[in-house]
Order: C-alpha cells, then sequence, then structure tokens
C-alpha cells in the first residue's frame, strides 16, 4: 500500500437558507434529531410559526426573445379591426339586402374610408375589387349610388391610384351618367349624410397637413360630380394603357366630349351669373384633364376624338376659344372670372396638343374645316 493516501474529493453540499419572511411555516427535523431532539441541522428557529423562504438568487442576464414592439401590437390590433369591419360591411351589401341596409353600409364605409389608414389597408390588402363588387348595383337606386360614388371619390384622392378593370370602369360609367337626383326627404337626408362624411375627410385631412382643394356644395352633389373628380385622378394616377381603351369602349369618352358641348353652348348663349359661369369652367377643367389623360401617347383615342361626330370636340374647343377671348377682354385683370378662363383655356390646349401629336395633317384640316 502507497504510504500516502490519497485524498478525498470534497463535493458541494447543498445549505438551505432561510429567510424570516418565508411563505410556509417550517417544521423542526424530529426525526433527523438526536437524542435531545434537535434538528441534525443546528438549532430551531425562535419560532416555530415563523414563515420561511429560500433565497434564490435571481436570473438577471435572461431574455425572452421575439417579444413585439409596442407600435407592433397596435398595428397588428388595427389591422384585424379592419379586416373586421371590411368584411362585415361587404357581407351586409351583398345578397337580398334591401336599398336602405345597402345605402346604411355604404355610407358606413365611406365613413371608414376618411380614415387614411383604413384606405391604406383596403389598398394593400387588394380588396378594391371587392368594394367594387359590392357596388356593382349601386346605379339601380339614386341614394345608394351617391353613396357608392363617395367611397370611390374618397379612394381616388390619395397619390396611390386605385385599380380598375373594365367591370369597375363599367360601374363608374353607369354612375357618371346619374346628373339629377330626385328631390325628396329621404334623398335630402342621404345628401345631408354624405355632406358630414366630407366635412369630417376635409377636417381629417387638413389636421394632417394636407390642403384638400373641393369646389362642390352640398346642393352640387350628384354620383355624376362625384365619378367625374374621381376619374381626374384615377386616370392622372393609372399607367395601364387598357384603361384608357375601356374608357372609349365603355362609352366613357362620347360623354365627356357631349358634356364639353352641352357646357360651351351654355357659355355662348345663356346669360349666367359669374359664379355659375366660374362653375361651368370648373366642370370643363375637369373634361379637359379627363380628355388629356386619354389622348396622351394613345393614338386610337386620338383618332376617335378627331373624327366623333364630324369633329365635334375641335369645333367645341374653336367656340371656346372665342368666348375666352371676349370674355378677358371685357372683365379686370386678375379677377377670378379672368383666371378660371385662361385656366380652361390652358388645359384645352394641352388636349389639341395630344390630339395634333403625329396627327397633324387630320388634325388641321378638321380644324380648317371648321
Amino acid at each position: 500500500s502507497s504510504k500516502f493516501a490519497v485524498p478525498k474529493e470534497r463535493r458541494p453540499v447543498y445549505q438551505h437558507k432561510w429567510t424570516e419572511d418565508d411563505e410556509e411555516e417550517g417544521e423542526p427535523d424530529i426525526e433527523a434529531a438526536g437524542d435531545g431532539g434537535m434538528p441534525s441541522g443546528g438549532a430551531l428557529p425562535a419560532s416555530s410559526t415563523q414563515q420561511r423562504r429560500p433565497a434564490y438568487r435571481s436570473n438577471e442576464g435572461a431574455r425572452i426573445h421575439k417579444v413585439k414592439e409596442a407600435h407592433q401590437c397596435l398595428e397588428s390590433g388595427e389591422h384585424d379591426d379592419f379586416k373586421q369591419d371590411i368584411e362585415y360591411i361587404l357581407s351586409t351589401m351583398r345578397g337580398d339586402a334591401s336599398a336602405n341596409i345597402k345605402c346604411l353600409s355604404t355610407l358606413s364605409l365611406a365613413r371608414k374610408c376618411v380614415s387614411p389608414e383604413f384606405r391604406q389597408f383596403i389598398r394593400s390588402e387588394g380588396m378594391m375589387s371587392s368594394v367594387f363588387k359590392g357596388l356593382a348595383e349601386a346605379a339601380n337606386d339614386q341614394n345608394l349610388a351617391l353613396c357608392a360614388s363617395t367611397v370611390i371619390y374618397l379612394m381616388s384622392r390619395d397619390f396611390i391610384s386605385i385599380p380598375v378593370d373594365a367591370h369597375s370602369l363599367r360601374l363608374l360609367s353607369q354612375l357618371l351618367r346619374i346628373e339629377k337626383l330626385d328631390q325628396n326627404e329621404e334623398q335630402k337626408k342621404y345628401a345631408s349624410l354624405v355632406w358630414e362624411v366630407f366635412t369630417n375627410y376635409i377636417e381629417r385631412m387638413e389636421s394632417l397637413g394636407k390642403k384638400i382643394v373641393f369646389l362642390l356644395t352640398e346642393q352640387q352633389l350628384t354620383p355624376s360630380s362625384l365619378i367625374l373628380e374621381a376619374l381626374v385622378f384615377i386616370l392622372a394616377r393609372s399607367t395601364d394603357e387598357n384603361v384608357k381603351t375601356e374608357m372609349l369602349n365603355l362609352g366613357i369618352l362620347q360623354y365627356i366630349v357631349g358634356k364639353v358641348e352641352k357646357i360651351v353652348l351654355r357659355l355662348l348663349h345663356d346669360k349666367l351669373s359669374e359664379p355659375d359661369t366660374i362653375q361651368q369652367l370648373v366642370v370643363l377643367e375637369r373634361c379637359f384633364r379627363i380628355l388629356e389623360s386619354c389622348t396622351l401617347f394613345h393614338k386610337k383615342n386620338q383618332a376617335f376624338l378627331i373624327s366623333h361626330r364630324g369633329s365635334l370636340l375641335i369645333q367645341m374647343c374653336g367656340k371656346l376659344m372665342t368666348i375666352i377671348h371676349e370674355t378677358i377682354s371685357n372683365c379686370a385683370v386678375g379677377s377670378e372670372l379672368a383666371r378660371s378662363h385662361m385656366a380652361c383655356l390652358s388645359l384645352m390646349a394641352r388636349v389639341l396638343m395630344n390630339l395634333s401629336h403625329e396627327n397633324g395633317k387630320v388634325f388641321y384640316t378638321c380644324l380648317g374645316s371648321n
């Protein structure tokens, strides 16, 4: 045997430490006590009823992963709310629901569209096609048409264009032709509710620092006037050439040319007050903006508008030039009336430039014959 004994390894021994505020009552270890009744670990606590609790070290370095930030939780909850709202509203607009229920549901959707976040949600989720499907029968009822036109107008005002196809443009074409509404108590009620939506929309956007130009009055709110405004924004921000083609196929361009003719003849023959004249020029500006967008590098639309109804559009532009020249010659320089005429002249010139692009010979032949 070796002279030197191998020393025994000292293993760590757990020693329990008690605190005075322990939640459980400590009981003496009687079985482990010796003859004297004392526990093997040492003396008993001062009081057998005293609560004792083991003191453990807190793990301060522990981390919980994949925790969402506060703004992420807010966005997630907002997304779920928007989704539930739009699904519920669209469900009430389908089926055999009465016209009154559909009007109220569409009006509720319009109120939701006042919020920029809600409009962004509809676009980002690709739900605009579902909205158009829900509004497919809007042209069958004048009050529903007014509420539906409000939704479309609000969605079109954002910088990002709403997607439109042949089906949605067909709805816009139907709404565009509803120029007059029956004056009754129900119509006045819905017109008042729609006007309240626009008031809230303008206030909301101005609170965000965005200036909104809205030239319509409550009496001028019609599906036609709202869709005309919406088409200006939709076409100005759309890059789809098929949309311009469908504008011709669905007869919208023909309607716009007819509206230009009606306004020019009214300015030429009727004695209008200055406010009425300015209002007619505003509508004429909208028509020219639509025609400008639809004729920009689109040969088919250019050729059609040059030859349509014996070059009617070019004839009306010539008569409008005469009206503008006479009016500006007789009104004060810098007046609102003069500015309105000059703005209209500028937009008309853009349309004529688009029409004459690569069509100079045909265009000037039509212009010379008139």
